[in-house]
């Protein structure tokens, strides 16, 4: 019987006890009056309870011991779960491109330029960066990855766009080798509390992929998994050197294929020798190439012109844009038909203007229309929600398809006051119901005492 109509059938037990008397006729009342009391009736529906309440402990007892016996199965053979791997990357290819699209670095060139193996200890000043634009860079990311055999280092500094590197790389591998699967995952979540990059994993590709764990299991033996280890300076100083341990002894299986990104100063501070066989490095943006850019994109892009004509301006916005998380956030501003009087810009120096880009970009992102006072504290309650549960489910990035009904959690007095809330409203429906039937006392007492069930069932299920 599925969980609904379980429900159904314990209410209407509950109405046809208490009917039950003044269906039967008089002599079963009598005779309930005489051996229970006057007040007979809250008795039965109290053990009709207490039947049904025994019974649904009994259930969930069950189902327990025989979900704990499903977990201790064998994980299922690969023939059996191959159906499962296109709708994982269909899943992922769509839950990528919507974050690049929700970027617009895609929309300027990007510069890269490969770096020798034991970079830290040569002379790259001289070695050029290349310009890539639009499809260009994800055939370079691509052919690196393979002249890296599968082990590659990205390096840059903050805000140069490493992260959409990786995405764009993962949506090619995902064209050029169907059997690959690239998962992108956020290292920031590891602690040296993880012995092996396999148990850190097991952890994470569940929620990654949308996958449970015995396919994350499987998704690991099969070797079909390229990994694209974003932000390995987000780790804790302190773990960053078991990480990079933990990926060397993963990296000993050679099917083993793997990306590592990071910021370049946090990088060097760890090690110069990561298991990788090729370093490249994106460099920020050259401001002729953006205003080329911008140039070109303006007569479909209103945007552009005026961001344009504010970094003409503005000196420290100038030199913002060449990082492209100031110019993707600037692109986003400038796109609500505003002009750069309209920010209000004061700071007197380039990292002031940083700041102030990032608090604009914020404000105007958690406006709402109604524009009430309280609207931004109430959007950072809730972001300082998200993040709470976000670092449980061992997650960096969030997207609402990762939003589900178990991250909210009842407290005691929360669940109490819904099972109140909810006896009252079947209170009222039991007894309106008895009243058609001339019985409003035995209606209303009934009512109550399924509100109680309610009640009951509502913190059994909140547990």
């Amino acid at each position: 019987m599925q969980h609904i109509s379980k429900k159904t059938f314990y209410y209407l037990s509950i109405v046809i006890v208490a009917m039950l008397p003044e269906l039967a006729g008089g002599k079963l009342e009598a005779w309930c009056e005489l051996k229970l009391g006057v007040n007979w009736l809250p008795i039965v529906l109290v053990i009709a309870l207490l039947v049904i309440g025994i019974n649904e402990l009994f259930e969930r007892l069950q189902a327990a011991k025989k979900s704990q016996e499903q977990n201790n199965q064998p994980a299922p053979k690969p023939e059996d779960i191959s159906d499962f791997y296109p709708k994982i990357k269909e899943y992922l290819r769509s839950r990528y491109q919507s974050r690049i699209d929700q970027k617009l670095a895609w929309r300027q060139p990007v510069n890269l330029r490969r770096l020798p193996f034991h970079f830290a200890k040569a002379n790259t000043a001289n070695l050029p960066f290349v310009k890539y634009d639009g499809d260009e860079v994800k055939e370079a990311l691509a052919e690196n990855f393979e002249m890296g055999n599968g082990r590659l280092l990205v390096l840059g500094d903050a805000g140069t766009g490493k992260t959409t590197l990786l995405l764009q790389l993962a949506l090619e591998l995902m064209k050029t080798q169907p059997q690959a699967l690239p998962v992108v995952v956020n290292l920031a979540t590891w602690t040296s509390k993880f012995t092996k990059l396999h148990d850190w994993l097991l952890a994470v590709l569940p929620a990654e992929t949308g996958a449970n764990k015995t396919l994350a299991i499987q998704l690991l033996l099969e070797k079909r998994l390229v990994l694209l280890f974003d932000g390995f300076d987000e780790i804790q100083e302190e773990d960053r050197r078991s990480c990079l341990d933990a990926i060397g002894q993963y990296g000993i299986d050679a099917r083993h294929r793997y990306v590592i990104s990071s910021r370049k100063k946090e990088y060097l501070e760890v090690t110069t020798d990561a298991p990788v066989y090729f370093p490249i490095e994106v460099g920020h943006l050259k401001i002729e190439e953006i205003e080329a850019d911008l140039e070109s994109m303006g007569h479909k892009e209103p945007e552009a012109l005026r961001l344009l004509a504010a970094i003409r301006q503005d000196a420290h916005l100038r030199e913002a844009v060449q990082t492209p998380f100031y110019l993707n956030s600037l692109q986003l501003l400038f796109a609500k038909s505003k002009n750069r009087q309209d920010f209000q810009f004061k700071a007197k120096s380039l990292k002031g203007r940083k700041q102030e880009i990032v608090e604009r970009f914020v404000v105007d992102a958690l406006q709402t229309p109604s524009k009430q006072a309280n609207d931004l504290e109430a959007a950072k309650r809730w972001l300082g929600f998200l993040a709470s549960r976000m670092t449980r489910n061992n997650k960096v990035v969030f997207e609402l398809v990762d939003l589900q009904y178990d991250w909210w959690e009842w407290g005691r007095w929360q669940r109490m006051g819904a099972g109140l809330v909810v006896g009252l409203i079947y209170g009222l429906i039991y007894g309106l119901v008895y009243e058609l039937f001339g019985m409003l006392a035995d209606g209303v007492a009934s009512g109550l005492a399924s509100g109680l069930f309610s009640w009951i069932d509502i913190l059994w299920g909140s547990s």
